[in-house]
């Protein structure tokens, strides 16, 4: 038999056993202590959760469930919680002692949060499913080419290699100068390091769809989502206008092998200010001699349209899980979420 409880977040002694369960079930210990003290102790948006699954015959932790706070706006403001690090140790990995855990954290979940959200892997899911989780659509991964030579070189040999890229990069060139002619004018951009009060200014002159659900992102979560996780070396790209400096966008990204992995982006509008901002952002960030852009995104169907329409290709998509509060149903009612990789914790 199983039985679960909640932990104490402050306890030294829960933290080492919540991490040891990390380590046997989802991989490397390289930065666990410091994941649950930022996840979960120090998080901005309020009290985390942590379950534990507790086998009642050896009265052993056998298994872990986490939801992290997020504030999310929309018609009304929102809390959310992130459903992260479900885990079951191997031995104990059947449907009922999972289902068990995870519904019991739903339970003080959907109490205390307006929504649960999470992505499950494909061997999760079926657990997900059968704890009334919902699927939304999925969480898409765009790319776009920036320069095509590694590609061409898989692809062909001999005078080719040299002649295509060439061709293909001036064709990808063009294209973007393009847009970031007819969008970007009157407009500038710089690179920083960290984030400022301008952000907050950005984030209360948002001006979104009604129906749009979107977490926050002002300063202080921007800072505590990049600047504080340690996980890679964030820049944000920031587009303003050029007389009045008033903030239009951003965009976090870092590199990693020759790509440019975009984290978040942002922008006062989800049409001009959002095309001024990719537009611009696509001509600079070949200063860091990068072969293509990646990003995720799920959510509204002009987004989704924008990004195509600017050179984006959809390359592999998953499946994102979610459950509604019956005290917010209402709230939730033909909802259009706008969701990226800042809204998990972790890439």
């Amino acid at each position: 038999m199983y039985k679960t409880k909640i932990i104490d977040l402050d306890s030294e002694l829960e933290s080492e056993i919540t991490q040891e369960l990390w380590v046997q079930n989802l991989g490397s210990a390289s930065n666990f202590d410091k994941k649950f003290r930022w996840l979960y102790q120090n998080n901005p948006a309020g009290h985390a959760y942590i379950w534990h699954l507790i086998h009642e015959e050896s009265e052993q932790a056998i298994g872990v469930q986490g939801i992290s706070p997020r504030r999310f706006s929309g018609p009304d403001e929102m809390k959310a919680g992130l459903v992260a690090d479900f885990a079951v140790n191997k031995d104990h990995r059947t449907l009922g002692p999972s289902l068990k855990l995870l519904k019991q954290a739903n339970l003080k979940g959907l109490d205390d949060f307006d929504f649960l959200y999470g992505f499950p892997n494909k061997k999760a899911q079926p657990v997900f499913k059968r704890a009334n989780y919902q699927i939304a659509s999925d969480m898409v991964r765009y790319a776009k080419p920036i320069k095509s030579l590694r590609i061409v070189s898989k692809k062909c040999r001999g005078i080719t290699t040299r002649i295509l890229p060439k061709v293909i990069d001036l064709i990808i060139y063009s294209y973007d100068l393009f847009h970031a002619v007819r969008y970007g004018y009157n407009i500038s951009h710089e690179y920083i390091q960290s984030t400022n009060e301008s952000f907050d200014e950005l984030w209360d002159r948002r001006n979104l769809p009604d129906n749009m659900v979107i977490g926050e992102r002002n300063q202080l979560f921007l800072h505590w989502r990049f600047e504080l996780s340690g996980q890679k070396d964030f820049k944000y790209f920031v587009v303003k206008q050029a007389g009045t400096k008033e903030v239009l966008g951003y965009v976090v990204f870092y590199i990693e092998d020759n790509v440019c992995c975009v984290a978040d982006f942002f922008a006062k509008t989800l049409d001009k200010e959002l095309k001024i901002l990719f537009a611009r952002f696509f001509m600079s960030i070949r200063h860091y001699s990068v072969d293509s852009i990646s990003l995720e995104f799920k959510g509204s169907a002009t987004v989704h349209h924008l990004l195509q329409s600017l050179g984006f290709r959809a390359r592999s998509s998953r499946a994102m899980f979610y459950a509604v509060s019956p005290k917010s149903q209402n709230q939730l009612n033909d909802f259009d979420l706008f969701i990226t990789s800042s809204d998990e914790d972790s890439f």
